[in-house]
């Protein structure tokens, strides 16, 4: 087994320079298509399938279970929609397939002259159970004066993408040669008894290929032609806007990466490559050792991954860990660590790739092969294979041979949400899951044990810090200049509690503070520092303190601010800017003689409102209850072990980059 020293400083070599598409999707993660061929949808599936960024489905979809695939196509964000069709041979039993409308309609329509034959007049085939058709100009005339390769793309045109349903097609077989198969050396394009020689078969097959695609493009403006390619020889990448190469990684490794560097600079501008990969036909979505091996060398270059059963049945909504991975965009291209001159070939070696938030390495020899890292990587936080994805912190990686592993680079910044300096972070999804390895934000541990917020402020597109200690808040400007407000007065020595948010609409955000001791009452400042409200959020004159958080709870674009006593369980309150209170409500069940609700707010699905994030306080079993803005309990979990009775503060950002806020758990004190 060999160990490798992975460098920050070694050579890139550009082993795809010309590539257009890009590894990653808009949300950071690698962009996956899924190849889909079942005749009908269920609302399940359509629910599933959004998550892809590409899918290939049957069109027979559009008469059968046409309401599923409007559905489909109004999701946002919808994923790009082909509509898969042979574009070189046609079922034998199509005209008997009752659920299979539009092959019915078509068969009906294909005359016997359009059918591939050989010498002796027999039809062809290579695929069992269907017919090759001829796609040449030498095929004899009919209907009209049309052979199948104007009359394939105008059939087309009229009963498949005329419906606005789709964003383009998926032509199986796209071929640009034919001599491939074995038994070509009897095919007799004209009819005249006599076989073509290779060279005439090959040439006029490929132009009649390219008639297709240019016919479909004419008749079919502004749809994107995809098409399933072949590993070797002429292929039509040229004239296609994207190709998938089938059943990685046959006949082997090198020879399938070797079509894949070939297929990515060839095509039209913004040309796709899609790597399928799958089971083989024989396995289920759990092998994913298989999987890794297929996104990991897809990784490697600037396609899209499928990974599915295998080329008898294209129907799965396997879904992985991975496909969630916020990888950000490359950095480079890929590097073969055993290699100490990089020859721009893919030969079998442990490879690399950085990206902005992940690195994928991948193990395409015959032995297992380990890689050293000089910073620590994090393994992703899955649910799936936990022995790979278990979420812990490495400095190494062995990898058997055929596998691959996506590594994230540690969360080392928090931006857009309050923390306590030194204090542990764990993120969680909107549901409790962990997302990934907790962590300890980076800041000056000068500042350890006050509160600190990282964010834009001021509007010159830099980052501005608040901190806020026992007395005073400091706002620190990215400009160098500094204000340092103390809404409590100069001999205040009780803790503050403060957030951050837009309170009226402006686009500019305000900051709220409230006394974390000594009473209840609430300070607004504008982003300069001056203040410009306040009011008493608890006026019984309790001097328990009071704890603050900001969020449009109703979605009508000014923020609310959500106030809770400090010391004691109390009902959580909720006041616009001008202190007008318009709704309050109760927390998660605690004892009486518990510490006070640690507040939090922020929208976690997207609809344009924050939910408020209410947990226990210290002395009571950790419980965190997520709230509509009318006080309607969503959903309540313990966020940490029940035997911690610390205490925890709460907050909520887009810790990855994904545009979906998580939650985060910090401790309430740093020790």
């Amino acid at each position: 087994m060999k160990r490798v020293v992975v460098s920050a400083v070694a050579v890139f070599f550009i082993l795809l320079a010309t590539a257009s598409a890009a590894s990653a999707a808009n949300d950071g993660t690698p962009r996956i298509a899924n190849y889909f061929l079942k005749w009908h949808l269920s609302d399940a599936e359509v629910e599933q399938l959004s998550r892809w960024d590409v899918v290939i489905l049957d069109p027979e979809t559009q008469f059968n279970t046409r309401p599923q695939l409007e559905r489909l196509r109004r999701k946002f964000p919808r994923p790009l929609m082909l509509a898969y069709i042979t574009s070189q041979e046609i079922r034998k039993n199509a005209a008997e397939l009752t659920e299979a409308p539009l092959r019915r309609k078509l068969a009906a329509a294909i005359p016997d002259s359009w059918y591939l034959t050989d010498t002796k007049n027999n039809r062809t085939s290579w695929w069992p159970g269907a017919s090759l058709l001829n796609v040449t100009d030498r095929a004899p005339t009919a209907v009209g004066g049309e052979r199948w390769n104007t009359f394939f793309p105008r059939f087309l045109a009229e009963q498949v993408l005329f419906s606005g349903l789709w964003d383009g097609v998926f032509l199986d077989n796209a071929w640009g040669y034919i001599s491939w198969i074995p038994f070509s050396k009897d095919f007799d394009l004209n009819r005249d008894g006599v076989a073509e020689s290779r060279e005439a078969l090959d040439s006029t097959w490929k132009q009649g290929m390219e008639k297709i695609v240019s016919e479909i493009r004419r008749r079919s403006p502004g749809m994107l032609v995809y098409g399933n390619s072949i590993k070797f020889g002429p292929n039509l990448t040229g004239v296609l806007d994207g190709a998938m190469i089938e059943n990685f990684p046959d006949p082997g490794w090198q020879q399938f990466m070797e079509s894949y560097q070939r297929h990515q600079p060839s095509g039209r501008p913004g040309f796709v490559t899609i790597l399928n990969g799958s089971t083989g036909n024989r396995g289920t979505m759990d092998d994913y050792q298989r999987f890794r091996y297929t996104l990991g060398s897809t990784l490697l270059g600037n396609g899209q991954v499928s990974y599915d059963f295998g080329d008898q049945a294209h129907e799965q909504l396997w879904y992985y860990d991975e496909y969630d991975a916020r990888i950000g965009a490359a950095e480079g291209s890929a590097r073969n660590l055993l290699e100490f001159r990089q020859g721009g070939k893919f030969i079998p070696g442990l490879w690399q790739r950085d990206f902005g938030n992940a690195v994928v390495v991948l193990n395409s020899t015959r032995l297992a092969q380990t890689a050293r890292f000089r910073d620590p990587l994090d393994r992703l936080f899955g649910r799936q294979d936990p022995s790979v994805n278990s979420g812990q912190s490495v400095t190494d990686v062995t990898l058997a041979a055929g596998d691959g592993v996506v590594l994230s680079k540690p969360l080392l910044e928090l931006t857009g949400v309050v923390f306590r300096v030194g204090s542990f972070v764990r993120v969680l999804d909107s549901r409790g899951t962990s997302k990934r390895r907790g962590f300890f934000p980076t800041a000056s541990a000068a500042q350890g044990g006050t509160l600190q917020w990282v964010g834009e402020l001021d509007g010159d597109g830099n980052a501005d810090t608040i901190n806020a200690d026992a007395t005073a808040l400091t706002i620190q400007y990215s400009s160098g200049a500094r204000r340092v407000l103390s809404p409590y007065g100069a001999r205040y020595r009780g803790g503050i509690s403060f957030a951050v948010g837009d309170l009226n609409g402006d686009g500019r955000p305000e900051v709220v503070t409230g006394a974390a001791s000594g009473g209840a009452q609430l300070q607004i400042f504008d982003r300069s520092g001056r203040r410009v409200g306040g009011f008493v959020a608890f006026p019984d004159k309790n001097a328990s303190g009071v704890r603050v958080a900001v969020g449009d709870v109703n979605g009508d674009g000014r923020a609310e601010i959500l106030a809770t006593r400090a010391k004691f369980p109390s009902l959580v309150r909720v006041y616009t800017a001008s202190g007008k209170l318009v709704r309050r409500f109760s927390g998660p069940s605690v004892p009486a003689s518990a510490g006070g609700y640690t507040l939090a707010a922020g929208d976690l699905n997207r609809d344009g409102r924050a939910e408020a994030l209410i947990g226990t306080g210290v002395g009571s079993a950790p419980q965190l209850g997520v709230y509509t803005g009318q006080g309607n309990l969503l959903r309540q979990f313990a966020p940490l072990a029940q035997e911690n009775r610390a205490g925890f503060l709460l907050g909520v950002t887009d810790v990855d980059g994904d545009g979906v806020n998580e939650i985060l758990v910090m401790a309430e004190r740093v020790r």
